[in-house]
């Protein structure tokens, strides 16, 4: 399997972005506490390929032997355990788990040091629109997933733990989408100019940015049912040079010659490789 695109995880990172941008014009919350929303839709939208450390290629030497692990990375990678690719972390389940963790651990601590009057549930209720935010940037990842190829998980695992796997239609390709990555970060464009904007009023602001994430939503899943090529494939062994090439192909011909080759040219001067 060749490296993986910096496009993909920027694609999901900006998703996340994008989904804050949103919460951030429509949450009565304050200017400080907007700006954080931003960051909790960075990590909500890119923590989900945590589970691709597998693949990096000192992992079988540092945390496969630390764990003790019986399968190398590369099978682990491709497969279907629950902390394979697309498993347990591209799950419904996984992300509200973590959520309460982190929230419990952090409960905890403010009990312990500052002696919190406050119950665990008003506490959820205060930070509520950082994990709403959190929750809808993990989720938008996985359904992001959904049309790439089947390969070996045919799909992601999103009902686990049970073995429910769901998506690989092979709509799209793992990367080079860039028109969807414009689309995203047009999105996010719009909508904070909308949020810092005096003159316009909340309600406005919040009608114009749930519309603006409607339409590049619309627009997105037009994209992606429109390539007209079936990038598809089951196994581990699919003709890379053939879909990546047929992917660059439609996107050279919905973008322009121009504007593909800044994108490409971005996509390869930002290397991400395991």
């Amino acid at each position: 399997m060749p490296p993986l695109s910096t496009m993909d995880i920027l694609l999901h990172t900006f998703s996340g972005v994008a989904i804050a941008s949103v919460v951030a014009n429509v949450a009565p919350i304050s200017a400080g506490k907007r700006a954080k929303l931003f960051f909790f839709g960075a990590l909500g939208g890119a923590l989900p390929d945590v589970d691709a450390i597998s693949l990096w290629s000192k992992f079988d030497e540092t945390i496969g032997a630390f764990l003790h692990l019986e399968h190398s990375g590369r099978d682990i990678y491709f497969n279907t355990f629950p902390y394979s690719h697309h498993g347990a972390m591209h799950s419904l389940l996984f992300p509200l788990l973590l959520i309460l963790s982190a929230q419990l651990i952090r409960f905890g601590i403010q009990k312990l040091r500052k002696g919190e009057k406050n119950s665990f549930i008003n506490r959820l209720k205060a930070r509520k629109w950082s994990i709403i935010t959190f929750f809808m940037a993990y989720l938008l990842h996985i359904v992001e997933d959904m049309p790439t190829p089947g390969a070996a998980w045919e799909g992601v695992n999103l009902l686990w733990p049970a073995d429910i796997w769901v998506g690989g239609s092979g709509d799209i390709w793992w990367w080079n989408n860039y028109d969807l990555f414009l689309i995203v970060n047009s999105i996010i464009v719009i909508n904070v100019l909308v949020l810092i904007i005096p003159a316009l009023t909340k309600a406005l602001k919040k009608r114009i940015a749930l519309g603006v994430f409607s339409f590049g939503l619309l627009l997105g899943i037009y994209q992606i049912k429109t390539r007209g090529f079936d990038f598809d494939y089951q196994g581990f062994a699919p003709d890379y040079k053939t879909s990546e090439a047929k992917s660059k192909e439609i996107q050279r011909e919905i973008l322009g010659d121009k504007v593909y080759g800044w994108m490409e040219k971005l996509d390869q001067n930002i290397p991400l490789n395991f």
